[in-house]
Order: structure tokens, then C-alpha cells, then sequence
């Protein structure tokens, strides 16, 4: 509902970001009376990069409203421009089966040096219902302070029967309505306001699926199909969440690589390597045609190419080890594969495993299909997670069995993850890497 003492046009910029702060749609609309009511649907799909036209699930997104007059003076938002949240973590220090008891910690940062006047935090169980809410601490730090202050409380929440991923949203109150005229208290939403400049494209291929089983393991009947899928979303979900690289300290802006990441398949279908390989070219055409749209709107990214890379857990025989395949004859498929082996090879498990690059032809069916009929020149690999012929590979894979690592499949998609990585930005050296 806009208000104001006549009558007016002015436009409304509304702003939705997720739970973790990333900013997933924003548009503005414009030739509003004022004061009048207003209602706004969003459909769930962003129109902000990485997840361009990507449709976000169901969750805990938070908003704010910005209202921009006929004057440009006359402005008002309805979160505070001044208060931030620079940093979160969430620690459990118990948990039984009544009460999970979390220690959370934040960083409040404000330019103008006030103090916040007050911080809630909100806590959701894993199906995003409301449980608990209390007050926390308020101390607020300056801009780019060395050693921030943190804010840490405590909050016990019933658990119940619901395990999973527990939510806490962070909501502080600025404290300028004595030095701003005019001014109400408002929450601090913190904003991702700058785009990363370094960007990236990447294939996942989660092997076989549908009608197309893949290897059978031989203790427990593993389809393969049923491991390459989780292993494939597991490694879009770090790719896009957690790309984090450090750069040189005379660059701390730029410490990320934004993922553009596409999967061939997200759920048990058969797609033939024709069908497997038209998606990464349609996808490789795409991301093209949208940095140049971007670039003819004057907003310059540094795009450091692309990969592709295929999850299979196949059979060669009773053998423990972890295989990456490639062709060296498609452009950097060898960097990308040593990137790899260098990271894995640095998992710790119960017992010594192998960890080979193949140069062989005989399973590169579908790098040779990327590179002959859909024109992809870019790093392919094919990686051979584990082998589900081989007893302790197939327990490895799944996690079952005694006297063996059951976190395997998390560190071995870390790993993957950090080779990816290096090979885009093999040095810490902003503006480096293979597709400049």
C-alpha cells in the first residue's frame, strides 16, 4: 500500500532474495498512483544471473520494497539502507530427542556507526514452518572492520520429529529514527548488490538412468543409475552454492566464481549420448548468447569458459580405484582431468585406493558424440566415481558395509568440486585463467 498527503505517480522496485541472501528477482513498476493498493505475484523464476529463468523451490524468500517519487528526493524504502548483516554461522551444541539447542552468530555493520535497535531471531523447522523466536545480541561493527564483533545467542527449539535442514533468519532493526528525519526503524536485508565479475559454464551428467540400469554391483544389486544421479545434483549444489575461491588480498572483491551449471538429467530417464550432448551444446549456445546481451547492456563479466563432466560408477573389474577418462585431442580435457586426479587422490580412506587418468576410447562414446557432432571443443571428463564390480567399491559408493568411510561420496564431490576450480583459476591471480 503506497501512501502520501497528495496525490502522485511514482514506481515501486521490488527486491526477493532467498533465505541465504542471494538476490533472485527484482523488477520495478512504474506509473503507480499514489496513494493507492497494489498486489504482486511472483511466479518463482529469477531474472537475475547465475539462475537466469531458473525456477527457485518452495522455501523462505525475504523482500523488500523501494518507492522512488516524481521528485528524486522523495524516495522511501522499506528496509534499512544503512544496517547490514555481514556474516552468519549456526553451530548445534545439542541435541536429543525434545530439544536442539543452536548457537547462532552474526555481524551487524553499520556505516553511519549507530548501534541496531534491536535484533529477533526466527527459527523454521525443515518443512519451513515457523517453531521459535528470540532476542539477540546488538552490537554493530564499522565498515570493513579487520575483526568484526560477532552478536552470538542462543535458542533451544522443540525437535520433534523433524530432522533436516533447520533455518534461522537474523532480523535486526536499525536505530536512526532520532538522526534521520522522517525516518521509522526499519529490518536490515542484506543485498547482494554487486554481480562477481568471474564466471563459469558446466555440464553435469549423471550416467545412464531410465531403462538404462548401468553396472550392477555385485553385493548389494547397485543400479549404477541410482548412484550417478545424487552424486550429480550433490555436485550442482556445491558448484552453485559454495564456489568460493581466495584471490590475491589486493583484490577482495573478487573472491568467487559464479556457476552456470546445467544437468542432462534430473531424475531416473533414459536419454540417448545424442539427446546428452544436445543439451550441452543448446546450453553452451545459451550462456554465449546471454553474455552478449549482458555485455551489450554494458554489465562486463569475465567468463572463464567451460567443462563438461560425466559421473559413472562403471565396471572395468574388481578393482578399488577412482578413474578419470578423457581425449586430449578436445581442448583442455587434460588440465581439467589432472585438476581432478590432484584433488582426489588427497582423500583419506580406509583403505589405499588408485586414482588413474584413462586416456583409453573404449567408454568415450559420449565425449566423442560432444566433440563431432555438436561442435563442443571445451574440457570433457568422464569420472569413474568407483567401480560397483569391486565389493568395498559398492559399499564405498553407498555407504554400507563395516570398515569403510561413509562419508566418501561428500569429500569425493568437495574434491571434484575444488578440481573444477583449479582448473579455471589455477593461480590466485584475479583475471587468470583458461578461457580468457
Amino acid at each position: 500500500q503506497l501512501q502520501s498527503a497528495q496525490k502522485k505517480l511514482c514506481s515501486a522496485t521490488i527486491s526477493i532474495y532467498t533465505s541465504t541472501q542471494q538476490l533472485v528477482k527484482q523488477e520495478t513498476l512504474n506509473n503507480l498512483l499514489c496513494p493507492g493498493s497494489y498486489t504482486y505475484t511472483w511466479d518463482g523464476k529469477s531474472n537475475q544471473l547465475p539462475a537466469l529463468n531458473r525456477v527457485f523451490p518452495a522455501g523462505i524468500y525475504l523482500y523488500d520494497i523501494s518507492v522512488q517519487g516524481v521528485s528524486p528526493y522523495d524516495t522511501d524504502t522499506r528496509c534499512s539502507l544503512y544496517l547490514k548483516v555481514k556474516g552468519t554461522k549456526l553451530d548445534i551444541l545439542s541435541c536429543d530427542e525434545q530439544t536442539t539447542s543452536l548457537q547462532v552468530s552474526y555481524v551487524l555493520e553499520d556505516p553511519s556507526g549507530r548501534a541496531a535497535k534491536s535484533t529477533k531471531i526466527k527459527c523454521f523447522h525443515p518443512e519451513m514452518e515457523f517453531v521459535t523466536e528470540v532476542s539477540g545480541g546488538t552490537v554493530t561493527n564499522p565498515p570493513n572492520r579487520a575483526d568484526p564483533a560477532w552478536n552470538v545467542t542462543c535458542v533451544d527449539i522443540p525437535t520433534g520429529d523433524k530432522w533436516g535442514g533447520w533455518l534461522s533468519l537474523i532480523c535486526p532493526i536499525d536505530n536512526h529514527a532520532e538522526q534521520y528525519k522522517n525516518h521509522t526503524p526499519k529490518p536490515a536485508i542484506p543485498k547482494n548488490s554487486h554481480l562477481p565479475s568471474l564466471h563459469a559454464g558446466v555440464v553435469i551428467d549423471a550416467g545412464h538412468g531410465g531403462q538404462d540400469t548401468g553396472t550392477i554391483g555385485t553385493t548389494y544389486g547397485t543400479q549404477e543409475k541410482t548412484v550417478n544421479l545424487p552424486r550429480a545434483l550433490e555436485l550442482e549444489e556445491v558448484l552453485i552454492n559454495h564456489s568460493s575461491y581466495e584471490y590475491a588480498h589486493t583484490n577482495p572483491s573478487q573472491r568467487l566464481i559464479v556457476y552456470w551449471v546445467e544437468l542432462t538429467r534430473r531424475e531416473d530417464v533414459f536419454l540417448t549420448l545424442t539427446e546428452r550432448a544436445e543439451i550441452a551444446r543448446k546450453f553452451k549456445e545459451g550462456c554465449e548468447k546471454q553474455i552478449q546481451d549482458l555485455q551489450k547492456k554494458g554489465i562486463g563479466i569475465k567468463w572463464l569458459g567451460f567443462a563438461f563432466v560425466s559421473i559413472h560408477h562403471n565396471s572395468p573389474g574388481d578393482n578399488r580405484r577412482t578413474e578419470i577418462l578423457r581425449r586430449d585431442d578436445i581442448g583442455g580435457s587434460n588440465i581439467l582431468s589432472s585438476k581432478i586426479k590432484n584433488q582426489v587422490q588427497q582423500i583419506q580412506t580406509l583403505q589405499t585406493r588408485e586414482y588413474k587418468e584413462d586416456k583409453r576410447t573404449a567408454r568415450m562414446d559420449l565425449i566423442l558424440h560432444l566433440r563431432e557432432k555438436n561442435r563442443w571443443d571445451k574440457a570433457a571428463v568422464i569420472v569413474e566415481i568407483a567401480f560397483l564390480t569391486s565389493p568395498y567399491d559398492e559399499a564405498l559408493a553407498t555407504g554400507r558395509g563395516e570398515g569403510i568411510d561413509k562419508d566418501f561420496p561428500q569429500k569425493f564431490i568437495n574434491r571434484l568440486h575444488r578440481g573444477i576450480d583449479d582448473y579455471f583459476v589455477p593461480n590466485p591471480i584475479p583475471g587468470y585463467g583458461p578461457g580468457l
